[in-house]
């Protein structure tokens, strides 16, 4: 699934997509997508270029409340949501996100020290 317009792949596919934003949130059905992607033979990394929804899209009164990544001063920041919000699954999955410099900002199921600092 990828909120925002996917620009380019690498390392594989796109064998299909389907429009899935319905939420209040949502100016237009495409805003979110369910990416089907077929694995190219010998790909060692998956590479999704995308381009994020528009800040206003996301501005509904109080929902900056449920999010992690905030934008803080023009950067993404860390945001912990308060104890008792969210919910946290009993294994972490296997997930790393890097920022477009290649820099961790999750790792391991927690964000990265970097990613803490900013």
């Amino acid at each position: 699934m990828l909120v925002g317009r996917l620009l380019g792949v690498s390392g594989a596919r796109l064998a299909s997509s389907a429009p899935a934003c319905g939420g209040r949130a949502c100016t237009r059905p495409d805003e979110v997508q369910v990416l089907d992607l077929a694995p190219e033979p010998g790909a060692q990394e998956l590479v999704l270029d995308a381009a994020p929804l528009g800040m206003e899209a996301l501005a509904a009164p109080g929902d900056a409340r449920y999010r992690h990544i905030v934008l803080r001063e023009g950067a993404l920041a860390w945001q912990a949501l308060p104890a008792g919000q969210g919910h946290r699954a009993a294994a972490p999955a296997a997930v790393a996100l890097l920022d477009r410099r290649g820099r961790s900002l999750w790792s391991d199921g927690a964000p990265s020290e970097a990613a803490r600092q900013i």
